[in-house]
């Protein structure tokens, strides 16, 4: 579980990146929705409710798509937020 804790301080301490706001994805919800679920996961057992679970696949869809596009600030950030989406629900698959 460090890995998790080590990628979600590194989030929380990077700042948003400013092209974001320019994609055709809202990628300001996807990042609150994302980071709301993992949030839940690290304060709570780390389990989650089938409802988060969804949430988090849904983020990662919309998101996979676009980070080859994305400007390096921006690759960096939301590879960041794929990575933690995956490495929870991986968790989650392994309980």
């Amino acid at each position: 579980m460090s890995e998790i804790h080590d990628l979600w301080k590194e989030h929380c301490s990077a700042p948003f990146p400013s092209d974001a706001y320019q994609s055709d994805t809202d990628l300001v919800s996807l990042n609150s929705a994302a980071s709301g679920v993992i949030s839940s996961y690290l304060e709570g057992s780390f389990a989650l409710d089938p409802d988060s679970v969804v949430v988090l696949e849904r983020c990662a869809e919309q998101l996979y798509p676009e980070i080859d596009g994305f400007e390096p600030q921006e690759r960096e950030y939301f590879s960041r937020l794929l990575r933690m989406i995956r490495t929870v629900h991986a968790a989650l698959s392994h309980r």
